[in-house]
């Protein structure tokens, strides 16, 4: 009898240790739980109270392509203007593609007639962009240039964003009702030709702007033009490009065509540079803000 009630006491007291361990367990797990449920609203108030970076804002907009096709000839191929405005777009953290359609010579009615490649290819070409920038041959070419235009407009997308690229002398070419004709058909227009005479009015001359002993815009011309014509479609201004950007050191065949631009910029030092290219800046983002006509 007396070794049945020690069994007894002795199972009793396992049972009243066990129960202790248990609850030590139950209330380090609680423990536990708190400490993640006080830290985790801190961690979720702190994401939706902090404004996002400039940094997530690129990546965000990094991860949209943006397909352009320039579709005119040498005068907006010559001076690298595809290949600047990609980069220039990857300076506002804006990911782009641009395909040409810019054979020597060629006029818009050239292409709305199927000339070079046919009709099939033209289509296809266009029927794929989200944006399109039209360049004919000598610049504005009066209705030839407007149907052209239009007939070419009609083998894009439904949603894809039309662009006239003014040329030099354009600006003197062309009618109030060209404007007009162009504003109905949704067609913005790029002010590259008064992009061109700003620089002008700022002392650079024609030799600095242009290939040597030819016409054809150089790599100063062509990155000039991109300002105005990245800041007509995307709606961003230049004189907030940034510095490290613009002198960073550049890869392949751009390395060259940088060098030309930051040669071709009036000053000295990378500063006076800089500030001369400040001033360029606000002369494009006045062009993109101000009516062409």
């Amino acid at each position: 009898m007396k070794k049945r009630c020690n069994v007894i006491v002795l199972l009793a007291i396992c049972c009243i240790a066990m129960a202790g361990c248990g609850k030590t367990e139950r209330n380090r797990g609680t423990a536990s739980e708190v400490q993640k449920e006080s830290a985790s609203p801190v961690g979720k108030e702190s994401e939706t109270s902090l404004p996002a970076s400039s940094d997530t804002r690129k990546q965000e907009t990094e991860q949209e392509n943006t397909r352009v096709c320039f579709v005119g000839n040498s005068l907006i191929d010559y001076g690298n203007q595809a290949d600047f405005f990609i980069d220039y777009a990857a300076g506002f953290g804006r990911k782009i593609s641009v395909e040409k359609l810019t054979w020597g010579g060629a006029r818009l009615s050239d292409y709305a007639a199927g000339g070079f490649i046919g009709k099939k290819e033209i289509k296809k070409s266009l029927k794929k962009v989200d944006i399109v920038v039209f360049q004919d041959y000598g610049g504005w070419q009066g209705m030839e240039t407007l149907k052209a235009i239009r007939e070419l407009v009609a083998w894009c997308k439904k949603d894809a964003s039309f662009y006239y690229y003014m040329y030099d002398g354009d600006n003197e070419q062309m009618q109030d009702s060209d404007y007009q004709k162009l504003k109905e058909s949704h067609i913005g227009l790029v002010p590259k030709g008064q992009m061109i005479d700003a620089l002008s009015e700022m002392s650079y001359n024609y030799e600095e702007l242009h290939m040597e002993n030819d016409f054809h815009p150089n790599n100063l011309n062509g990155f000039m033009a991109v300002l105005v014509m990245y800041g007509t479609i995307f709606q961003e201004k230049c004189i907030k490009f940034p510095k490290e950007w613009l002198f960073g050191e550049k890869e392949g065949h751009l390395a060259a065509a940088y060098a030309q631009v930051l040669d071709g910029i009036h000053g000295d030092s990378k500063e006076e540079k800089w500030e001369e290219f400040q001033k360029i800046c606000k002369e494009a983002d006045k062009l993109v803000q101000r009516p062409v006509n």
